[in-house]
């Protein structure tokens, strides 16, 4: 059976999927805020999105999407206006001024010329960058390259690693393996983020280690609360809090492409027959046919 060209409608529409740089607390440079925060300050993520993800992807600031209820539409992205034009317009002297920024912070220094190798606590800073590459597409592996190469400019020395479905647990669970791991964090309507960001307790995803007290004390208030309103409050609280903390590079969420034929579906249903809902809330929607 196939269905006529002129009958096919298609459309994309974000997940639930965030992709996030995920931060190793074991190591002692990832406690240091300062320091997360400068990460951020060298990522394009708009830029990546549009020239190596060819706009297939939503830039996102947080652990939910932006289709979800906990998002927190008043926090702004990692970049400002400002920094954005500075990094596309000259990159050289924009990774210059973040290696006059890192200087600032204590313990932090660089040695040799051009200040290419970076220094903490008198030891060159070395890090892991994994993935795993069964998992993503030749676009997202374009797109962490000039991650790569930005974290190199600022002096650290990375070493790449990539992984499957057969070894990326338990490199997870080893945190003499990993420093930075490019990820996915899959939070749904009625899921919280806690899975991933409350304080390792032994049966949550927080493999990464992260802790926050502020946090923890939302995430206990959003388990008890039962009014929609004040628990999308608390959802768009945890957001701005793991935003503001750089507890992960929040990326991007990567579009689904969904297609139905008009013959049998009517291009009404657009908003809620998709690759989100079709099969995960099918109470939502019911099959309507154009009449002619």
């Amino acid at each position: 059976f196939f269905a006529s060209p002129d009958n096919i409608y298609q459309n994309r529409i974000e997940g639930w999927k965030v992709n996030a740089l995920i931060f190793n607390y074991s190591n002692p440079i990832f406690q240091i805020k300062e320091f997360r925060k400068i990460i951020s300050k060298i990522i394009d993520t708009e830029g990546y999105i549009r020239i190596h993800l060819d706009n297939g992807a939503n830039l996102v600031t947080g652990p939910y999407t932006t289709l979800h209820t906990g998002n927190n539409p008043d926090v702004k992205k990692y970049l400002t206006e400002n920094e954005t034009a500075k990094i596309r317009k000259n990159k050289n002297n924009y990774i210059k001024s973040i290696q006059d920024e890192i200087e600032k912070i204590d313990q932090f220094n660089y040695k040799g010329k051009g200040r290419k190798e970076l220094y903490y606590n008198n030891q060159k800073v070395k890090l892991i960058f994994s993935y795993n590459r069964e998992r993503m597409s030749k676009q997202e592996s374009d797109a962490l390259k000039p991650i790569i190469q930005n974290l190199i400019g600022i002096g650290i020395s990375i070493s790449r690693t990539e992984h499957g479905d057969n070894t990326i647990e338990h490199t997870k669970s080893n945190p003499k393996k990993w420093d930075i791991l490019y990820d996915e964090i899959e939070i749904q309507l009625k899921d919280s983020a806690s899975e991933y960001f409350m304080t390792f307790n032994g049966k949550n995803r927080n493999y990464h280690k992260y802790s926050n007290a502020q946090l923890d004390d939302l995430f206990s208030r959003e388990k008890t609360t039962l009014d929609p309103g004040t628990l999308n409050n608390i959802k768009r609280e945890i957001h701005k809090i793991l935003h503001d903390d750089y507890a992960a590079i929040f990326l991007w969420s990567m579009y689904n492409y969904y297609t139905f034929d008009l013959e049998y579906i009517s291009s009404r249903n657009n908003h809620l027959i998709n690759s989100v809902n079709f099969f995960t809330t099918p109470e939502r929607w019911k099959m309507v046919r154009d009449e002619y």
